[in-house]
């Protein structure tokens, strides 16, 4: 990993651990209606986050399944038209995606959803993995989150151990509001393009997918995504020019594990 991998890492876990700090910091941000993040939600945010971090850390079983099924679905020849294009390896921190989170166009599509229904603002995760993505806005924002994955092994670790191992009302209140579910993105558009119609937000971890899997995600959720819904991409889009988004947006220095100064990229429908 990068030299100062460890002290994100740490910087992560000193913000989890500190639940008045947190809630400072959330304040003023866009939640569901009647949403107000309680003590629970930020302990449960918190076993969550650590359970997360031990796996991708030292869970030897864990880690051999994840491998040996990437080599199934990952060897060459890949098919360029799904979304087996590598995995989606690689962590993005939490104050990171907070910081996506926070910006302007972010927050007022939220507000706009929110303010518009008695129902909370809807979140896909496209790439799933090990569901930060999809279960941080869902206890600190209280939306209502879907992931996919194409591998089985994150999904059913997921579902099965990190979720299912959560305690309190917290955790509870996490499990109403999240699903995660295995599917390729691509081939099994018609699962995935529902839940695009649905989201307010659509968080595409396909940095690492080919480009013309890339390509599809785009064209896939600018002809599926309500008005003034946003995809959210860690690389640059390759359809601005192509189709009439509203508005295309740059985010710079995202600290990902991958590149502590990451571009991310916002798009408006």
């Amino acid at each position: 990993p990068p030299a100062d991998f460890y002290s994100h890492l740490e910087a992560e876990m000193k913000i989890t651990d500190d639940h008045q700090t947190l809630g400072g910091k959330l304040a003023g941000f866009v939640t569901a209606k009647g949403w107000e993040p309680k003590l629970e939600d930020f302990v449960s945010l918190r076993a969550y986050t650590r359970r997360v971090r031990d796996i991708e850390k030292s869970d030897d079983d864990f880690a051999l399944e994840y491998i040996q099924e990437g080599l199934r679905r990952f060897t060459p020849p890949v098919d360029a038209s799904s979304s087996d294009g590598g995995g989606e390896g690689g962590i993005t921190f939490l104050p990171s995606l907070f910081r996506v989170y926070g910006h302007p166009l972010v927050q007022e599509i939220l507000r706009e959803k929110a303010e518009g229904s008695e129902a909370p603002p809807s979140l896909l995760v496209l790439g799933s993995a090990l569901g930060n993505c999809a279960v941080w806005p869902a206890l600190a924002f209280g939306l209502r989150a879907t992931g996919f994955d194409i591998l089985e092994s994150c999904v059913h670790k997921t579902n099965n151990d990190i979720i299912a191992s959560l305690k309190g009302n917290g955790a509870e209140r996490l499990r109403g509001l999240v699903k995660f579910e295995v599917a390729d993105v691509i081939s099994d558009s018609d699962r995935v393009e529902p839940e695009m119609k649905a989201a307010s937000v659509v968080w595409s971890n396909d940095h690492e997918w080919g480009e013309v899997a890339q390509r599809k995600v785009e064209e896939m959720a600018y002809a599926n995504m309500s008005e003034g819904s946003c995809l959210v991409l860690y690389r640059p889009p390759l359809t601005l020019q192509d189709l009439q988004w509203k508005a295309g947006v740059k985010i710079p220095n995202i600290v990902t594990s991958w590149n502590p100064q990451l571009t991310m990229y916002l798009l408006k429908k």
